[in-house]
């Protein structure tokens, strides 16, 4: 069974994202997992106790496993799937042994904006390159970014919301 939970997460990391769009860049879910794990421990540090630091990082680890079995699906995709594509991934996920953490609401939500602030951050660069093709891509997610910041934790946290408002508007 280890075998198995390592391959489909090997597997799971050289998943090429963002196949539906023209990039620049390559990006895979390996690279994308690491980076939504680097910004939930950078956006929950100093939480405290109302974050459980190792069980949020598994999450964003683990978050796109299921993408060895279904592949990078596009996000308005994903949506007229909602039900489905969620049974099949659990399902997958369940076959091979992996267990992605149970999360609460706070945390949820903390991987939930940095899942998205890493696609506004790669469509940022690729537009930097002069990729202007993901400006429609830039522009949902920085809308998606500044919607979820209207909730908790967020509301009950300022220092996260603008830690997330510093990556959102380039601030320093």
């Amino acid at each position: 069974m280890i075998k198995d939970k390592i391959q489909a997460l090997y597997d799971a990391s050289s998943v090429q994202r963002c196949h539906a769009l023209r990039t620049i860049q390559k990006d895979t879910v390996g690279s994308h997992s690491y980076r939504v794990a680097c910004i939930c421990m950078e956006l929950a540090d100093g939480m405290g106790s109302a974050v459980r630091m190792l069980e949020l990082i598994r999450a964003a680890l683990l978050h796109d496993a299921a993408e060895a079995h279904t592949g990078d699906i596009c996000a308005p995709v994903k949506k007229i799937l909602t039900g489905n594509l969620e049974n099949i991934e659990r399902d997958y996920l369940r076959s091979v042994g992996i267990h992605v953490p149970f999360l609460y609401e706070a945390e949820k939500a903390i991987l939930k904006v940095a899942d998205t602030l890493d696609l506004l951050m790669f469509s940022r660069e690729e537009m930097k390159m002069g990729n202007t093709r993901m400006r429609p891509v830039f522009d949902k997610c920085e809308e998606w970014t500044l919607e979820m910041i209207k909730n908790p934790p967020f509301t009950f946290c300022p220092e996260l919301k603008d830690k997330v408002e510093e990556i959102v508007y380039e601030r320093k």
